[in-house]
């Protein structure tokens, strides 16, 4: 019988590349990792760049007539510049999770001119002006984000808080500008009329001659008022006794 004859199939792959390479010694290495054994030749042949690129391309890139390209994460004309974000956009200073950032330089990543408006519109309710939100009558706040009381004194007879005044006893309408009418006999519905003495006798938690004065644990002082129990404050201000 006649011995079956081998046959082998033989596949060439070629591969061209050029690569800058500095002065010194290089080592070049092919990873086989297939399972069975390759064959592989290879031939160089040194050329002289006819037009150098500028610094070498700092290492980042190849040099092609005299033009890099850069190795992912770089670019620029060198390859000089890393392709990954700089913080606080190399205008200020990383310090304890936020950006501190340089004179002429504001925003959270430091990347916008101090002449400009972090928020060009200001939300739509205000104008910026020599880098600073102008804002609407009704809204506050660095971009004008922020629903404020049309009059944020609530004509002193009252706080803002979240864009609604709130009145002191005795005081009513919009802006806290309003007298409001006080009738003792009514006690405000937190307490019972005395017609002997003409008095409020106030339910528990209410305080005042016509009972119109919530009583909290603690006294809120002049930047909150007393509601459900509990102190009120106006914006700005915190704690038990908004102080």
């Amino acid at each position: 019988p006649r011995e079956r004859r081998s046959i082998q199939t033989v596949i060439l792959n070629e591969a061209v590349f050029v690569q800058y390479l500095d002065a010194g010694a290089w080592h070049l290495a092919f990873y086989n990792d297939g399972r069975e054994r390759e064959t592989v030749s290879f031939s160089t042949n040194v050329m002289d760049s006819v037009q150098e690129c500028p610094r070498n391309c700092h290492g980042n890139g190849e040099c092609n007539s005299g033009v890099c390209h850069c190795f992912p994460g770089f670019h620029g004309m060198d390859c000089s510049k890393a392709a990954c974000p700089v913080l606080c956009s190399g205008n200020g200073q990383y310090d304890k999770g936020s950006c501190v950032c340089y004179s002429g330089w504001k925003g959270p990543e430091c990347d916008i001119p101090a002449t400009q408006c972090i928020d060009p519109l200001c939300s739509g309710h205000g104008t910026c002006t020599d880098g600073n939100c102008v804002c609407s009558i009704g809204y506050k706040g660095q971009n004008c984000a922020e629903v404020d009381c049309l009059d944020p004194t609530c004509s002193n007879n009252g706080i803002c808080v979240n864009g609604e005044c709130h009145c002191k006893p005795g005081w009513g309408g919009l802006h806290c500008e309003l007298p409001r009418a006080q009738c003792p006999d009514q006690c405000h519905g937190h307490g019972a009329f005395i017609p002997d003495t003409g008095l409020c006798s106030c339910d528990p938690n209410w305080m005042g001659p016509d009972c119109s004065m919530e009583v909290c644990s603690v006294d809120c002082g002049t930047h909150g008022v007393c509601m459900g129990g509990a102190c009120r404050c106006e914006e700005g201000w915190t704690g038990a006794a908004c102080d």
